[in-house]
């Protein structure tokens, strides 16, 4: 499975379940079968560019969010690591590009998280 696909069936799923909706409702509301919708989460399928932006507006996230990429740019996701809002101990430089992102995307989910809580 590529990252594309694996990282928009998480972030769907959770994005659908932190408005309590469920498959069916979530398939109501865009017009598509509640099978369809079960296939975003699983894996085996992924929705038309069109639809991916109504789900991106619908959620209040970027394309980029449900693709899996972080929201900030990478330079600014790199530096931060070292030098930026996130400390963290130990050798940064010894993780992968892709645990990198995931980390920032953590962080990014846990900061959004605290500002609905203010």
């Amino acid at each position: 499975m590529n990252d594309l696909k694996t990282a928009f069936m998480y972030r769907i799923r959770d994005l659908r379940i932190k408005k309590n909706l469920t498959l069916d409702e979530l398939g109501s509301i865009f017009q598509v079968g509640k099978s369809a919708v079960h296939n975003w989460e699983v894996g085996r399928n992924f929705p038309s560019n069109e639809l991916l932006i109504k789900l991106s507006d619908y959620f209040g996230v970027t394309t980029d969010y449900l693709l899996g990429r972080p929201e900030v740019p990478n330079e600014i996701m790199t530096n931060s690591f070292q030098t930026g809002p996130i400390a963290l101990e130990g050798n940064i430089n010894d993780l992968t590009e892709e645990q990198k992102k995931s980390l920032q995307a953590l962080a990014d989910h846990y900061a959004r998280e605290n500002k609905k809580v203010k």
